[in-house]
């Protein structure tokens, strides 16, 4: 019973690919049924290297479509530099519109902590 039922629950999306990207950085596609590829990607900026990006690419990895981007927060500080400064929690900026370049919906999300047992 127990294998039959981890047949039905596991996914039926086929991973296609799970290589290094740009600047050695992680990337992962999985193929779609119009041919097009659903694709995470790590930042291959070293200033940001705790984000992530999600599209859509083509067979020749041409990003066609932002979805989504995923990361720690920061900030700067005002001393004109560019160097981020980590905050606690993560960002995602959603890209909820095909035909605008500019993400469309942002969330702030703390890191979940375990309450002390009092």
């Amino acid at each position: 019973m127990a294998k039959l039922l981890r047949l039905v629950m596991e996914p039926t999306i086929k991973l296609v690919n799970e290589q290094k990207g740009m600047a050695g950085m992680n990337k992962m596609k999985i193929k779609l049924p119009n041919g097009l590829y659903l694709t995470a990607e790590q930042s291959s900026d070293p200033t940001y290297p705790y984000e992530i990006y999600v599209g859509i690419t083509d067979d020749n990895g041409t990003w066609i479509q932002d979805l989504v981007i995923i990361g720690h927060d920061y900030h700067f500080e005002n001393d004109g530099g560019y160097k981020p400064v980590w905050d606690e929690g993560l960002h995602v900026y959603v890209y909820g519109n095909e035909n605008d370049e500019d993400y469309t919906e942002e969330f702030n999300v703390g890191f979940w902590k375990e309450e002390d047992d009092v």
